[in-house]
């Protein structure tokens, strides 16, 4: 049995830009509070093998804490469905895989899967995978992010450079520069070293490098060199000495928009710029037509609704593309038979 508020809410939930709510109060606070027990079959009794009491946040009053009460003041004691909750506790995963190793797996129902299922779902994520780098792609080459740092002639040039996963973590990177210090620096024969530290945490400084000559920066927390991304040091030894360029020694080609420009198949290369914009538009597209198709089925009539909608727009698009083309409304629907007119009673 572990605390309500044992662990903590994803990062990227946090960092979600496109965000429409606001966020919800934070709840998990990673508590280690927990009551570990097993049942010994020789002794048939309930065993506690680790007991932790301490709790890291403040316990809830007594006042707030209502389900017991109300299950005892209103005789639910023995409901049927109280008791089918609480009694499978199997099911609670959360329990029973909290110190052992399952390959993360957090629920005990096993999922039944034959062959011809685990084709048809791993095309399915493949499909899937695709469509989210289309997707990707789309957004990095066609749309432009807000530039929100104080520093915007470099954050604007990471934008151009770098994908848009990337530059978000640049920019972070950009934003982590405002809170440091240049404490000390020299210049011996066209080679600087800065060193650096944060803020309210001045024991603590950083070594950078600078090459003038040769462009070339090295910080002694080596980020570049294990992630491929300047670190925050490095930005702030740029805004000191007001490098408004981000060097190419500094742009790992991995990250950037045109990564897959050299290493394209024979078989994509002949495609025109044209081509594979409208793949990428192709894949934005699909993406949305999942969501769509998700929502839409749940329904009769929402069914219905969006069916009718998307085959007027199919016809609309073929109309414009073919103006002379004859196109038939409700050709792929299944409706009433075409009313077809007499020619009248025999002479």
């Amino acid at each position: 049995m572990i605390c309500n508020r044992e662990g903590t809410r994803r990062k990227k939930y946090l960092e979600m830009e496109n965000r429409k709510k606001d966020h919800k109060p934070i709840t998990r606070v990673m508590c280690q509070a927990k009551v570990i027990f097993h049942y010994d079959l020789i002794l048939q009794k309930w065993r506690v093998t680790k007991f932790e009491e301490t709790h890291n946040h403040d316990l809830i009053p007594l006042k707030y804490i209502q389900l017991h009460n109300l299950i005892f003041e209103y005789g639910f004691s023995e409901n049927e469905w109280l008791q089918k909750t609480y009694g499978i506790k199997e099911m609670w995963a959360s329990l029973y895989l909290n110190d052992n190793f399952f390959g993360g797996i957090r629920t005990t129902s096993i999922a039944k899967c034959y062959v011809l299922e685990l084709i048809h779902n791993f095309n399915e994520a493949l499909t899937q995978y695709r469509t989210n780098e289309f997707l990707s792609d789309f957004k990095s080459l066609f749309t432009t992010p807000v530039l929100t740092t104080y520093i915007q002639d470099i954050e604007k040039q990471a934008a151009d450079i770098f994908t848009r996963s990337m530059f978000k973590e640049v920019r972070c990177k950009i934003e982590e520069a405002g809170k440091l210090n240049v404490v000390t620096h020299s210049v011996s024969n066209n080679k600087v070293k800065v060193r650096i530290n944060k803020y309210r945490q001045p024991g603590r400084e950083c070594e950078v490098q600078y090459d003038k000559a040769t462009k070339k920066f090295a910080c002694d927390c080596h980020l570049f060199e294990s992630r491929g991304i300047s670190c925050c040091y490095i930005f702030c030894t740029m805004r000191h000495y007001h490098i408004d360029i981000i060097p190419d020694t500094l742009v790992c080609t991995r990250w950037t928009k045109n990564a897959k420009k050299n290493y394209v198949c024979s078989v994509t290369s002949a495609k025109t710029d044209s081509e594979n914009i409208a793949d990428i538009r192709y894949g934005a597209l699909a993406t949305l037509c999942f969501t769509l198709s998700e929502l839409a089925s749940k329904n009769r009539d929402d069914f219905m609704e969006i069916r009718d909608d998307i085959f007027g727009l199919i016809q609309k698009l073929k109309k414009r593309h073919n103006p002379d083309s004859n196109v038939l409304s409700n050709v792929c629907l299944v409706g009433d038979p075409t009313v077809v007119k007499t020619k009248g009673a025999p002479h």
